[in-house]
């Protein structure tokens, strides 16, 4: 074993690789606002996250149920949704309504036709 010691990335170090906005003081830890010096960075944080998976749901509408009304649903029934036919899915991202758009067949599946994004 050496006798170099390891150093541990501080919150600091690890905030500066999540913002793509950030430059870092090269005689200081701190991290203040504007264009990273590194070359290549926001490409690298950017990459970083490219391929995490995530879950987009559509929501079409909903609807309210007494628990006998419930147990009385079998193969067949009908469940009316508190939305209209021209009125438009929502696409949610973590819970969050990121785009809407009008629901359309793609082959055998659902799909969903993007009209409106949100930033």
């Amino acid at each position: 074993m050496s006798d170099e010691t390891v150093q541990k990335p501080t919150a600091d170090d690890e905030l500066a690789v999540w913002n793509t906005d950030s430059k870092t003081d090269a005689n200081s830890n701190s991290v203040s606002p504007g264009s990273d010096s590194r070359p290549g960075a926001a490409a690298f944080e950017r990459s970083v996250v490219d391929n995490v998976p995530v879950v987009l749901e559509a929501f079409i509408g909903s609807a309210k149920l007494s628990v006998s009304e419930l147990l009385a649903l079998k193969q067949g029934s009908t469940v009316p949704l508190n939305a209209s036919l021209n009125q438009p899915a929502e696409l949610k991202l973590n819970g969050q309504v990121v785009a809407l758009g009008e629901v359309v067949a793609v082959g055998d599946n659902f799909g969903i036709c993007i009209k409106e994004i949100y930033s």
